[in-house]
C-alpha cells in the first residue's frame, strides 16, 4: 500500500472516530498530536500547534511526558461539542513528509490524554 492509501486512511478513521466521539459525548476533550521527523501538537485545534523539532527532545522520555502533559493542559481546553468542525479539518488537511517519530508521537499523546477526564 503507498503512503497516501495508508494515509487516506488514517484521516478516514480520524474523521470517522471524530464524529463518534461527537455523538456519543460532546463533553468529551479531544485532541491530535500529527508526526514524521518532528512532533506537530494540534489538541483541540483551536491554539497554533506547538511544534517539537528538536532531536534531543525528540530522543528524552522526560521532556516529552512533560510537553504531553502541559500541551493537554493548553490545547485540552475545550469540548468536542465546541471543536468538532476544527479538528475535521486539521485532520482532513494531514499530509506525509520525510521518516516518522511514532513512539515521541504517542509518549506526547498519552501523557496529554492524563489530563483529561475518564473517557477523553
Amino acid at each position: 500500500m503507498q503512503s497516501d492509501g495508508r494515509l487516506d486512511g488514517a484521516k478516514k478513521a480520524i474523521i470517522s472516530q471524530i464524529n463518534s466521539m461527537f455523538e456519543s459525548n460532546g463533553k468529551r476533550k479531544l485532541g491530535i498530536v500529527a508526526f514524521d521527523e518532528t512532533l506537530e501538537i494540534i489538541g483541540d485545534g483551536v491554539e497554533k500547534p506547538h511544534i517539537v523539532n528538536d532531536h534531543q527532545t525528540l530522543n528524552n522520555y522526560e521532556q516529552l511526558f512533560d510537553i504531553g502533559v502541559r500541551q493537554g493542559e493548553e490545547r485540552m481546553r475545550n469540548p468536542i461539542s465546541e471543536t468538532k468542525e476544527s479538528l475535521l479539518v486539521k485532520a482532513a488537511s494531514l499530509y506525509t513528509k520525510g521518516s516518522t517519530a511514532l513512539g515521541p508521537a504517542v509518549l506526547v499523546s498519552v501523557a496529554m490524554a492524563s489530563k483529561g477526564s475518564p473517557g477523553s
